[in-house]
C-alpha cells in the first residue's frame, strides 16, 4: 500500500508522504474527515468579530463574549445580546479586543477605549474598569496580576511597554512598591519591538514582532524580572498564537513555531512553511487568527489567501496535529477562531430557539447540546457563531510521486483506495508526467466499481494518485496500485 503519509508540500514530491491533504484532519494512521462549519447562533453581531472569550461563573453558567468595532455581545443560549457600555466603543481598523478572566471579573481592552469590566453573576452590561488602567492592545493574567502591553498612555503610544496591576487587585494601576503595581519598557536586541501577544500563567511569555521575553515574578522590590529568550524572531500576527498547556504555537516570519517559554522550536520547516507563505496574502498575514481544538488536539490557523486578499475574512486554514506533529490544509470562511464553551440546551428549548426541530443545525445526539464542552468555535463571514459540527467537507488527498519500477515507464491499470466509512463516495484521478521538469497532468476522475477499485489507464514515467472523497468517512489510509512495465523509451 502507498500510504497517505505526512503532508510535506515543501519537500520534493518523490519523497513527500502526501503532496495534498485538504479538508481533512491529520492523525497517526492517515486522515479523518474535517466537519464543515455549522452555524449555531440564531442571530449575527453587528459587524466583523474582533475578539472572543469564554468564561464560567461559580455556579457553572457559561458565558461567551464576542466584540465588534462598536459593541460587545454575550451569547445567551444561542442568541447574541448586546451588553456594551452606554455609548458603545470605537475600535480602530487594525485593532482587536482582548479578554481575560481575573477572579470573578472579565476584563476587556481594545486600545482605544478605557478597559472594560464585567462582574460574573451580577453584571448585565460592561462598565469602565476603575483604578486608571492603561489603554492596551494585549492582556494576560500572570499569577495574581493583570498584565497589559502595547500601550496608549494619554495619547503617547508605547508599543514596547508592559504595565501590570496591583497584586490581587485589577482595579489598581498606580505604580507602587506597596501594591506591587508597575511597568517595564522592553528594549532588547531588536530595539523597541512592538508587543504582539502575552501568554499568562505562572510566568508570562511576551511575544513581540522580533523577539520573545519571559517575565518572572521576583517579589519586592524588583517585583518582576525580564529576560529575552528569543532574538531575531517573534510573532508575525497578534492573534496568530494559541496556547496548549505550557506550549504556545505561533506563526513567525520564519514559519510555524512552538515555544515553552524557554526556547522556540520550528514545527513547519521542510514541511508546510514555504507552501503557506506562497499561498497566503503577504499583506494580510497580520490578520491571521489561531484557535485550539482541545478535543481533537489540533491547532488551526485561519489566513487570507493571495487569491482573495480581502480585509473582511480569512478563507483558508492550516491545521496542526500537535500530538503526532502532522499537518493538513482546509478551506472555510471565518473572521475569528477561538476556543468556546458550549452552553446546555434541552430538547424542549430547541423549538423556541430555532423555530422548529427541522431547523436545528446539528444532530440531536451531538454532545454540544450537553453544555460545558470545550470546542473550537469560529465567527463566520456573516458574523455568526459556528462550530465544526457540520457535514464532512469535500476532501482531497494526493500521494507523493512514485515510479513503480525505477528507470522504466509503467502503465497503471487499477487503483484501490483504502478509505473506510459507508457514507463516503471516492473517485480517483491519476497524475502523470514523463519528466520532473514537466507540469503534472491529471486524468479525469474515475468512480469505484462494486469491489472498490478504479480501473485506470495511465502510461508514464512518474505517477501520483489523487483521491477525491465526498460524504462522511472514517479514515483514509492510502491506495494500492496495479501496474505493468513498459518500454524504457
Amino acid at each position: 500500500m502507498i500510504e497517505f503519509g505526512e503532508l510535506t508540500p515543501d519537500l520534493p514530491p518523490e519523497v513527500s508522504g502526501c503532496t495534498v491533504a485538504h479538508n481533512v484532519l491529520p492523525s497517526a494512521s492517515g486522515y479523518h474527515p474535517l466537519p464543515s462549519l455549522g452555524v449555531f447562533s440564531t442571530n449575527a453581531i453587528n459587524s466583523k468579530a474582533l475578539g472572543a472569550f469564554s468564561s464560567k461563573e461559580d455556579d457553572g453558567t457559561i458565558l461567551n463574549f464576542v466584540g465588534s468595532a462598536t459593541k460587545i455581545y454575550k451569547l445567551s443560549v444561542a442568541a447574541f445580546a448586546d451588553v456594551s457600555i452606554s455609548g458603545d466603543y470605537t475600535v480602530a481598523a487594525d485593532d482587536h479586543w482582548a479578554f481575560v478572566q481575573f477572579g470573578n471579573t472579565v476584563i476587556a481592552t481594545n486600545f482605544t477605549d478605557v478597559m472594560q469590566t464585567w462582574t460574573l453573576g451580577t453584571s448585565s452590561a460592561f462598565a469602565v474598569l476603575g483604578g486608571s488602567p492603561p489603554k492596551a492592545k494585549h492582556l494576560a493574567v500572570v499569577g495574581g496580576f493583570v498584565v497589559s502591553a502595547n500601550l496608549n498612555e494619554s495619547g503617547t503610544l508605547l508599543p514596547h511597554k508592559v504595565r501590570w496591576s496591583a497584586l490581587d487587585n485589577a482595579a489598581s494601576w498606580t505604580a507602587s512598591i506597596a501594591t506591587q503595581s508597575g511597568s517595564q519598557e522592553l528594549i532588547g536586541s531588536a530595539g523597541q519591538s512592538p508587543v504582539q501577544h502575552i501568554v499568562g500563567g505562572e510566568y508570562a511569555t511576551i511575544m513581540t514582532e522580533r523577539s520573545i521575553w519571559r517575565m518572572t515574578y521576583q517579589g519586592t522590590p524588583l517585583i518582576w524580572s525580564f529576560s529575552e529568550i528569543e532574538t531575531g524572531r517573534g510573532l508575525a500576527a497578534p492573534r496568530g498564537a494559541a496556547t496548549v498547556g505550557r506550549n504556545t504555537f505561533y506563526i513567525s516570519e520564519d514559519g510555524f513555531m512552538v515555544t515553552d517559554g524557554t526556547s522556540s522550536t520550528p514545527i513547519g520547516t521542510n514541511k508546510i512553511d514555504r507552501f503557506f507563505f506562497n499561498d497566503a496574502s503577504p499583506a494580510h498575514i497580520s490578520k491571521m487568527t489561531a484557535g485550539v481544538d482541545p478535543v481533537g488536539k489540533y491547532v488551526f490557523w485561519a489566513y487570507t489567501s493571495a487569491s482573495i486578499a480581502n480585509d473582511s475574512y480569512n478563507d483558508k486554514a492550516i491545521i496542526f496535529d500537535y500530538v503526532n506533529n502532522r499537518w493538513s490544509t482546509a478551506e472555510f470562511a471565518s473572521e475569528l477562531l477561538f476556543t468556546a464553551t458550549s452552553t446546555a440546551v434541552t430538547l424542549d428549548n430547541l423549538d423556541s430557539i430555532y423555530g422548529s426541530i427541522d431547523a436545528v443545525p446539528f444532530s440531536l445526539d451531538d454532545a454540544i447540546w450537553s453544555g460545558n464542552r470545550l470546542l473550537l468555535g469560529a465567527m463566520d463571514k456573516d458574523h455568526k457563531l459556528a462550530y465544526f459540527n457540520g457535514l464532512a467537507a469535500d476532501a482531497v488527498l494526493e500521494t507523493g510521486e512514485f515510479q513503480p519500477l525505477p528507470g522504466r515507464r509503467s502503465l497503471l491499470t487499477n487503483v484501490k483506495p483504502f478509505v473506510t466509512g459507508i457514507a463516503a463516495t471516492t473517485t480517483i484521478q491519476t497524475g502523470y508526467r514523463d519528466a520532473q521538469s514537466n507540469a503534472v497532468a491529471f486524468n479525469d476522475a474515475i468512480s469505484l466499481n462494486a469491489t472498490g477499485d478504479a480501473g485506470v489507464r495511465s502510461d508514464s514515467w512518474f505517477h501520483r494518485i489523487r483521491a477525491n472523497i465526498t460524504g462522511g468517512f472514517d479514515t483514509a489510509r492510502g491506495i494500492e496500485v496495479k501496474w505493468k512495465a513498459r518500454g524504457r523509451r
